[in-house]
């Protein structure tokens, strides 16, 4: 490996971290309502960050024999992990306690009640 390979892989890694750190913060305070839980949220954040970043690069390089462009290819793979990240930090990540959802029905159903 060159030495220039080297630090282009470093740079990469790098900004992935930086923009994971980055997303986490945003999702926390600003797009999910969150009420504490930060060490659990940013231990599952991780673990679909490292996943992440496995199947861009394995989708990348499989995708890579296909007749299109590479930075197309990238791009197109990367933008379908966002959408599925979403859902993922919307329903696991960042998710209220299915609790407060019982809790909700319960009271649903006591308001149905017939009271003569």
């Amino acid at each position: 490996m060159t030495l220039y390979k080297f630090f282009s892989v470093g740079r990469t890694i790098a900004g992935a971290l930086l923009s994971g750190i980055f997303n986490f913060t945003l999702e926390y305070f600003f797009v999910f309502d969150n009420e504490g839980g930060f060490a659990k949220k940013l231990g599952r954040y991780s673990i679909i960050f490292f996943i992440n970043m496995g199947l861009s690069f394995g989708l990348t390089y499989a995708f890579n024999y296909l007749p299109a462009n590479l930075t197309f290819i990238k791009f197109v793979v990367d933008f379908v992990l966002f959408i599925a990240n979403f859902f993922v930090a919307r329903g696991w990540i960042f998710a209220k306690k299915m609790a407060h959802k019982k809790d909700d029905k319960k009271k649903l159903h006591k308001s149905e009640e017939v009271h003569p």
